[in-house]
């Protein structure tokens, strides 16, 4: 057999083929998914491991060596120099996969490594599907009881008979940025601008019949005081060739006329483009103990027409179509039916300032952008999510409700 040199792309394939399923949750209970390095120059891919496998073998913090070493590795034949490394420890603490003569190398987690916040919002929309299909079976006992049987029931259902109940948070879909002629928005999977994204956003779709009239119900789940609104990567894979900033920017020190969609970035958020480049260009790598950044705070200005601009790439972020379930820390279910009135209020910013925070002195690589509207507390930030590298590939949006 031929063996292959080893690339992120290649990998990340493979896996595919093995059923795990990239950046994402689990395609079924039963199967794996996995994080990817974020360009072709990165090095750590890590999978995440469910509870059991697929002959309903527990996996625990003991045996993810032996699912690199006796699962995972026997499936990476074909990649030349493949060699499994248990008392390599630096990058985990059940050693790792690597391949001789690359950089590349996989370790494994497992799902609720991920967090407490990750491992409770996935438990949530769980027990949502469990609660659903309580009562559409009529056997109505519920894990959210006083939910289900007042908000749930009164309000989400109104009456109406559920004929089917699907989980879709696996689908994981994509939200990348988007530009028009209007500027900037954030797209389902690409698409053309528009805040009726329900069904992109749907962790769970309930078809229900009412008067012979059938109907999907799309169910955003959240949990947790801070919970993102969406992830999007402004690498090259996502605007190529360079994304929508190119490192030869930063090494230069200015953003260039011509980069159109790197300008719209910061002209959105009022940012400066030397403090911006400064925050990357100057970070500093930390080994050991993890400090608590500094940071300039800086009131940027929110004019009419950058308001303006912000509410409108804000209907396309918070979006309609589509009831949000807010599971709070006191295990509270808040339920909103994002109308397009309620878009409106959810949109509508009442800061009269926008406050950013650039990290001094090398000690971080990302810069926060805060700013409120009627229903949220909104940070909006533009960082650097890939080990090993410094200029921005993700801008994401955290927010508080207001209730």
């Amino acid at each position: 057999m031929t063996q292959k040199t080893i690339s992120v792309d290649a990998l990340t394939k493979h896996l595919q083929s093995l059923g795990l399923r990239k950046n994402g949750k689990t395609i079924s209970d039963k199967a794996g998914h996995f994080e990817a390095p974020s360009s072709g120059s990165g090095s750590k891919f890590v999978i995440f491991l469910p509870e059991k496998n697929r002959t309903n073998m527990e996996y625990t913090r003991k045996t993810r060596a032996t699912f690199l070493e006796k699962e995972l590795m026997p499936n990476l034949n074909m990649f030349k120099g493949v060699k499994f490394d248990d008392k390599n420890q630096q990058n985990s603490s059940a050693g790792q996969i690597s391949f001789t003569g690359s950089n590349i190398f996989i370790i494994a987690k497992l799902l609720a490594m991920k967090g407490s916040g990750a491992s409770k919002g996935a438990k949530f929309e769980e027990n949502l599907e469990k609660d659903f299909n309580h009562y559409k079976n009529h056997t109505n006992v519920f894990i959210h009881k006083s939910f289900m049987e007042d908000d749930f029931k009164n309000k989400i259902l109104d009456d109406a008979e559920i004929i089917s109940v699907k989980g879709t948070g696996a689908l994981n879909t994509k939200r990348p940025l988007k530009f028009d002629t209007s500027g900037i928005y954030c797209s389902v999977e690409g698409g053309q601008r528009t805040s009726d994204i329900g069904m992109g956003l749907a962790d769970l779709i309930i078809t229900v019949k009412k008067q012979n009239q059938v109907k999907e119900i799309p169910i955003s789940a959240k949990f947790g005081k801070t919970v993102t609104f969406f992830n999007s990567g402004i690498g090259s894979q996502n605007f190529p060739p360079k994304g929508a900033f190119s490192p030869e920017e930063f090494q230069k020190g200015f953003i260039d006329s011509e980069n159109e969609k790197g300008l719209a970035i910061l002209d959105l958020f009022g940012l400066d483009a030397q403090k911006f480049i400064g925050v990357f260009t100057n970070y500093k790598p930390k080994f050991g103990q993890v400090l608590k950044s500094q940071k300039e705070i800086v009131e940027g200005e929110l004019t009419p027409q950058r308001k303006k601009n912000l509410e409108e790439f804000l209907k396309t972020v918070i979006g309609q179509g589509y009831w949000l379930l807010h599971l709070d820390d006191n295990g509270l279910i808040h339920s909103f039916n994002m109308t397009e009135q309620f878009l409106a209020k959810a949109s509508k910013i009442t800061s009269s300032k926008l406050i950013i925070e650039y990290p001094t002195g090398g000690s971080a690589k990302r810069v926060n952008i805060k700013l409120d509207t009627e229903l949220y507390k909104l940070t909006f930030n533009i960082r650097n999510k890939q080990a090993g590298l410094t200029y921005p590939t993700h801008i994401m949006c955290d927010y508080e409700f207001k209730h």
